[in-house]
């Protein structure tokens, strides 16, 4: 690493300490319930690491930065001192979870996957930044339709907001920083969209802070040169795909509150 590099992640990680101190304040302040403050966090650490590819061009630096992420996460669960105002933070949702520890490694992979495409790396980045955290703000205030998947319960308008973000960032990101036209850009956002909603959706334990961001790489590698007609077929199986799991969730749920053939019996 350069001096440059040296010089860079110390001011990554100076911004980050400062974002964590405006987050713990709000936090011991009770502005927010506890998943508010740790998608606050969430979101700030994010939107730091997203500028990444404009400012390395090797994979080394961020390498060592996310491994300093990793090794300050680690060290927190041994030293009270770093642990600090910072627990309350991360922890207090009250569940066990490495999304913590996987979020630094999804940034580190994917940066080194995009081998210096912005775009693969800044629409992944995004989505795991900001479709994760609208989410679960608007699952928590807003959730009225609830469904049970393996990664716990879950709500549709939450499910909502991560499809609306997910594709905004994915669309955007291709728009604005990529050279895919304006009707591809809007079908490949859209099943990326969908996929990772249902990926974010089943997914348990944290893990989708590294299977949302691969999946988008991973489909933004594999259908950036398809055409229209192609894209169009995909996202219209995408579309009846989700459409189906949506009818199957909801027969599963009134199934199991219909009544008997012959009615309710009665008391």
């Amino acid at each position: 690493m350069t001096f440059r590099d040296c010089l860079i992640i110390i001011g990554i990680l100076c911004a980050s300490r400062v974002a964590l101190w405006l987050v713990c304040w709000f936090d011991r302040r009770g502005a927010g319930a506890a998943e508010l403050s740790r998608k606050l966090l969430h979101v700030a650490m994010g939107l730091i690491l997203c500028p990444l590819p404009w400012l390395f061009d090797r994979t080394a630096p961020v390498l060592a930065l996310c491994g300093v992420y990793v090794a300050l996460l680690i060290a927190r669960r041994f030293l009270a001192a770093l642990d600090n105002h910072v627990g309350g933070v991360i922890d207090g949702v009250g569940r066990r979870s490495v999304g913590e520890f996987l979020f630094p490694i999804s940034v580190a992979i994917v940066f080194a996957l995009a081998r210096g495409d912005s775009v693969a790396y800044l629409a992944p980045i995004l989505v795991l930044t900001l479709a994760d955290a609208a989410a679960a703000v608007v699952g928590r205030r807003y959730g009225m339709c609830r469904y049970a998947t393996p990664g716990g319960c879950k709500s549709l308008e939450g499910s909502l907001a991560f499809t609306a973000v997910a594709f905004a960032s994915t669309h955007l990101t291709l728009l604005l920083a990529g050279n895919t036209g304006r009707v591809e850009s809007v079908l490949l956002a859209l099943v990326v969209a969908l996929v990772l909603t249902v990926i974010e959706a089943f997914v348990t334990g944290g893990w989708d802070n590294l299977l949302v961001p691969l999946g988008a790489w991973g489909m933004l590698k594999l259908l950036a040169g398809l055409g229209v007609g192609s894209l169009s077929l995909l996202a219209g199986g995408a579309i009846a795909a989700v459409l189906a799991l949506t009818a199957m969730y909801a027969l599963a749920r009134a199934s199991a509150v219909a009544p008997p053939r012959g009615g309710f019996a009665e008391n």
